[in-house]
């Protein structure tokens, strides 16, 4: 497989700009350029709209949105609202209709995660999870195992997480990663990567470092060429 071919860089990922993590986050997860920053502010002031109404707001009375702040950053509901409108729905990880996955988010299509202003995806493109965070210089791939690890450890350090469900957008790394070719780049690439993962968690949180199972995603991976 050409170099110019690789997974990572078929992967859509939008990087941070000013405070649009929020825009960033969404684009990414849908792995197209599919919403604005005037697109979202519009949903904002739709969802403002609709909170003045219930609350009997007066014109002209001092009013603060929750739902875009002064810097530009925009709310789970904004969020939400956007998702919508592509058929995808988000619910809290910590939900007890989503306990199944919760306990095994590999079950999981895709994931953002937020904290202290900043948003980002997590999503399964073919058979492997991508780290999509805007503040990345390139998306990250995650193997099966870390994800439950790190996901985990994302709400031990006060990370709100949402599951996002529906059908999502195809994007042209999901054909790459199936390929023969792909899947040997990806166990290459992955074992050091994942084993320095493990040993820096091992370093932060003591005990046994979590198993790393790059063996077990690549026969996932195979495992759909056949379907």
């Amino acid at each position: 497989m050409d170099d110019v071919y690789t997974f990572i860089k078929l992967l859509f990922h939008q990087q941070q700009e000013s405070q649009l993590c929020a825009l960033h986050c969404i684009n990414n997860l849908v792995q197209q350029d599919m919403f604005s920053a005037p697109d979202l502010m519009h949903i904002a002031e739709t969802l403002d709209a609709k909170e003045k109404r219930v609350l009997g707001h007066i014109d002209g009375d001092e009013f603060e949105s929750s739902n875009v702040a002064d810097d530009g950053n925009f709310s789970i509901q904004v969020i939400s609202e956007a998702l919508k409108a592509l058929d995808l729905e988000c619910v809290p990880l910590s939900s007890p209709d989503v306990s199944h996955i919760a306990a095994d988010p590999t079950q999981g299509h895709a994931y953002i995660c937020h904290l202290h202003s900043h948003w980002f995806a997590i999503r399964r493109v073919a058979n492997v999870f991508v780290n999509l965070n805007s503040s990345l210089d390139e998306p990250e791939i995650i193997s099966n195992t870390y994800l439950s690890v790190w996901l985990a450890q994302l709400q031990t350090e006060g990370y709100s997480i949402f599951l996002v469900c529906g059908n999502f957008p195809p994007c042209p790394a999901d054909a790459i990663l199936l390929e023969e070719d792909g899947i040997a780049m990806y166990r290459k690439e992955r074992r050091d990567i994942d084993a320095a993962k493990a040993r820096e968690m091992q370093r932060k949180y003591g005990g046994d470092p979590p198993p790393l199972s790059i063996d077990d995603i690549v026969r996932a991976a195979q495992s759909a060429l056949k379907k």
